[in-house]
């Protein structure tokens, strides 16, 4: 007899990625030797293709495969927190990445760095450098592009 569940199982969030590539091998080991992901299970093909794997990335499954007919290739981006942005992107471009943004500090508090992993996925590493109200990010996107009528509001 089965019990009841919270409906998200341990050790996951309510959103979980999963990447669907042509290449899945070249992306497991961009997220393991590029992010320092750690692979936690495996599914393959009887060819030994990729079926399904997942590496957890510091608190986040990312679950990945090969893409097939009904299962079809497509790039995404993903926002990824990290202990230190300058050796992150320094480790991701050792591993075949390719830099889109070199790192700075970005005017919402975060440093951040954008590149795009070897199969075409773009990744924003990022650290919280700074708490700012959404009044100040406001006051500095509109500093830095007068012509925007960007303004933030958070909603939690």
């Amino acid at each position: 007899m089965s019990g009841k569940t919270k409906g998200t199982p341990k050790g996951f969030h309510t959103a979980t990625p999963n990447m669907i590539t042509g290449d899945a091998p070249a992306l497991l080991k961009f997220l393991k030797d590029g992010l320092g992901g750690e692979e936690v299970a495996m599914v393959r093909y009887p060819d030994g293709g990729i079926r399904h794997a997942e590496v957890l990335l510091g608190d986040t499954r990312i679950f990945l495969g090969q893409e097939t007919l009904d299962r079809p290739a497509m790039a995404c981006r993903v926002y990824l927190f990290v202990e230190s942005v300058d050796r992150a992107y320094a480790r991701a471009l050792r591993a075949d990445a390719v830099g889109l943004s070199p790192p700075h500090d970005a005017f919402y508090g975060d440093r951040v760095a954008v590149i795009r992993d070897p199969v075409g996925n773009i990744w924003t590493l990022a650290k919280r450098r700074e708490n700012i109200s959404d009044a100040e990010k406001t006051k500095r996107l509109n500093a830095l592009h007068p012509s925007s009528d960007g303004t933030f509001r958070q909603r939690v």
